[in-house]
């Protein structure tokens, strides 16, 4: 990349890279620019400048994360026993230890069959089987359920 006095200063240059590459940021570009600058025995760059002048100049476009969508479709089951869900969520103590909780519900009348609950650490899978083992002896009394369940 020819480098003319104050034509990176204006933008162009940095236009230039991130026109061929749009999702580099300033550290990327500011290393193209330096690696370009070195071989012909100029000064390098500084990043925080190049930050600066993609920053003003709305260089970098935005790549932010399209929205997450809830779910939109109808999760009751038309009877009980047909169809569970479950869910997990923690809580941050004033001492900050983090406490984390999942359980199973059925879906039809929302009630909730088993729960299993930690501090400090996370839920592994193993509780989390064991918590689906208890909904299913909670709801049929048997380690196997008579029907399938979603």
């Amino acid at each position: 990349m020819p480098h003319v006095a104050g034509l990176w200063q204006s933008g162009l240059v940095i236009r230039a890279v991130t026109d061929g590459r749009p999702t580099y940021g300033d550290r990327r570009v500011t290393a193209l620019l330096n690696r370009a600058r070195r071989s012909s025995g100029e000064p390098s760059l500084n990043h925080k400048r190049i930050f600066r002048l993609i920053s003003s100049t709305f260089l970098q476009p935005h790549t932010g994360r399209r929205p997450i969508r809830a779910q939109e479709g109808t999760l009751v089951a038309p009877a009980s026993n047909q169809r569970w869900a479950s869910d997990d969520l923690e809580i941050s103590c004033w001492n900050g230890e983090v406490f984390r909780i999942a359980f199973g519900i059925d879906t039809h009348n929302r009630e909730s069959i088993a729960w299993v609950a930690t501090c400090g650490g996370g839920i592994s899978c193993e509780m989390i089987r064991d918590m689906m083992l208890d909904c299913v002896e909670h709801r049929f009394g048997a380690i196997c359920a008579p029907q399938p369940v979603q």
